[in-house]
């Protein structure tokens, strides 16, 4: 409490609360000013960040990046689980590598074919309604140009996850993944209005999908990362229940194992990849990293620009009102580089790392409380003891016996 005594020997009385020491914001704060500034080189490299950004975005590239690095760390993983035996594991490996050949391959193809076709109906520069049908029709044409390639990568991806949800995921991934599966086993063991509201809820979704992906090409990779997984992993479990050359016992195993590997892999695709996404954009948002052509912009304005490296600072719109708009340019590029780059690298740690050593402990947990399950109506009827009737006894023969 303060009390104040004026001239005229009036009071004025305030209540004054203890300052709070601790406050989330500060918390923040501080973590953010241990983390040093980084002034990125950028002579010369704006058009190989475009051309990298571009191929790490592509979905075809980018699912045989997450293919090929499968390939080296989950049959490692599976064969080295010591939760379940010798044969189930080598059975859980052969099926893993099945997996992602047969995903890889057919995933590659399909987005591969997708972003070509949605290449040639997104071409700015013709006129024919083909060469245009999939382009959103209430973005300005500058802002399409800038933002086209992250679209056509974000479009392209979403109408391959249709294709394969609708058609592969059915007909070639999950028949692929169950014939290697047994190939490997046996080889270890030898209208009018009616069509004016489609294109209408047509228009709305391309619209939707140019807002929420064209200017971050990471968010992408993570939203149709997760969408993948889900719907591959229902065509997989399918194809396991009807495999017949797999036992009971490996079936207890592998689907729980495919189940945890969807449930799993998304939580982690949220967790760990949005979050390395979240933090490396908000690292250039707030000035921490930023290329040297911007940081000798936000140097040279110091005096209106002075919350550089804090929370509130927002490049995005500061630099948005810089007279040179190239200095945007430059600054969005290199933001979305580096933050597709984090996305990817942190997509392969939690998908083919995190995601197989939790997936084994789940499947293994879940496999041994099925096998209790079914051991222990076995261990009562042992012990049972069944008496036969007198009747069905014999009776030996002897010369002695007397009546």
């Amino acid at each position: 409490m303060n009390i104040t005594i004026k001239e005229n020997n009036s009071y004025n009385i305030t209540m004054m609360g203890k300052p709070s020491r601790f406050s989330l914001k500060n918390f923040k704060q501080k973590i953010l000013d241990k983390i040093p500034t980084k002034d990125i080189k950028d002579v010369n490299k704006y058009d190989k960040w475009e051309k990298s950004k571009n191929w790490m975005s592509n979905p075809a590239t980018n699912r045989a990046i997450m293919g090929c690095t499968a390939l080296i760390t989950q049959p490692v993983i599976d064969y080295y689980n010591h939760r379940v035996d010798k044969e189930t594991r080598k059975v859980s490996k052969n099926r893993t590598i099945a997996k992602i050949i047969a995903g890889s391959v057919v995933g590659i193809c399909v987005r591969g074919l997708c972003f070509n076709l949605t290449h040639k109906m997104t071409n700015l520069n013709a006129n024919s309604k083909f060469a245009k049908f999939l382009l959103p029709n209430n973005v300005p044409i500058e802002e399409m140009k800038s933002k086209i390639e992250n679209y056509r990568s974000a479009l392209s991806t979403i109408i391959a996850l249709i294709v394969m949800t609708v058609f592969t995921n059915g007909l070639l991934d999950a028949p692929l993944t169950m014939f290697l599966t047994n190939k490997f086993n046996a080889k270890s063991k030898n209208i009018s209005k009616t069509n004016e509201v489609m294109a209408n809820i047509f228009q709305k979704a391309l619209n939707h999908i140019f807002k929420k992906f064209a200017d971050n090409p990471a968010n992408m990779l993570v939203f149709t990362g997760c969408l993948g997984w889900l719907f591959s992993s229902l065509a997989q479990i399918s194809a396991l229940l009807v495999n017949d050359k797999l036992s009971n016992k490996e079936k207890m195993f592998l689907i729980p194992q495919e189940i945890g590997d969807a449930l799993i892999n998304m939580f982690s695709f949220v967790l760990v990849t949005k979050s390395v996404e979240k933090f490396t954009s908000k690292m250039f948002k707030i000035g921490k990293f930023a290329p040297n052509s911007v940081r000798k912009y936000l140097n040279d304005n110091k005096e209106t620009i002075k919350n550089v490296g804090k929370l509130d600072c927002n490049l995005d719109e500061i630099l948005a009102k810089a007279s040179d708009k190239q200095i945007l340019s430059k600054y969005k590029l290199c933001k979305n580089f580096y933050t597709t780059l984090a996305t990817v690298g942190a997509s392969i740690v939690s998908s083919n790392i995190i995601t197989p050593l939790l997936r084994n402990k789940t499947a293994s947990y879940t496999q041994n409380i099925m096998k209790q399950s079914i051991q222990e109506p076995e261990k009562e009827n042992e012990n049972v003891t069944i008496v036969k009737p007198f009747l069905n006894t014999q009776i030996p023969k002897s010369s002695n016996l007397r009546i």
